[in-house]
């Protein structure tokens, strides 16, 4: 028998749920998510794709079971303020605040198999969001941010994982300046921070960090 020789499984599980998000009777999306801060994740996901600008465009959200529904307000969509000048930290303060955010990532530490995506303002750590999906994790943390009222542009992004063509194509979105990942970059996530003014940098925690792009938003 192939299980002859397996402990008994006593870890708990990564949870992993089927979540769609309607806008009025339209269907935008369905999640395959970690089941929890569905309302950052709806605002994060909104925000990303461009379907708002604004917290004040949504009327509302509602979360029943697996299904979120979101009312839209008939508002004029609002444009970004300009950036602020944005220079990126020193690579030591980014190596300890990527310690930090491995300390506070607690669903890892008990089961591993999950993506933890952080906002730095540059200071302190200002959102740390856990998800089977990269993706999903991101959204969350934009969202959080975003209820925060915080300025997009001046948060510097850290992720777990790699940084791919999705999640450089949300960063350009939400105007993040600097990505951090304990992994590496794609060839496309590197093409489109050079053409966003994006720094990334790879093997943050590494001896030999990877700096893939090098922008200075002035």
């Amino acid at each position: 028998m192939i299980k002859d020789g397996f402990p008994e499984l006593t870890l708990p599980q990564v949870e992993e749920d089927e979540i769609t998000l309607y806008i009025g009777n339209r269907l935008i999306q369905t999640f395959l998510c970690t089941p929890e801060a569905l309302e950052e994740l709806t605002i994060g996901h909104l925000y990303c794709r461009g379907l708002i600008s604004s917290l004040r465009q949504i009327s509302q959200i509602e979360i029943c079971r697996n299904e979120i529904k979101v009312e839209l307000k008939k508002e004029d969509a609002m444009e970004a303020p300009p950036s602020e000048p944005f220079h990126n930290p020193s690579l030591t303060f980014l190596q300890n605040l990527a310690g930090q955010i491995q300390n506070l990532a607690e669903k890892y530490r008990h089961h591993g198999g999950i993506h933890c995506a952080a906002l730095s303002d540059g200071l302190n750590i200002v959102v740390l969001y856990e998800d089977v999906g990269r993706h999903n994790a991101f959204d969350k943390a934009i969202g959080a941010a975003l209820n925060q009222g915080i300025d997009l542009s001046r948060l510097i992004y850290f992720s777990s994982g790699r940084i791919n063509s999705e999640i450089a194509e949300k960063a350009a979105a939400c105007r993040l300046s600097l990505l951090v990942s304990r992994s590496i970059a794609t060839n496309r996530a590197c093409a489109i921070a050079g053409r966003t003014e994006t720094t990334i940098i790879g093997r943050i925690e590494s001896k030999a960090p990877i700096l893939y792009t090098a922008c200075t938003r002035d």
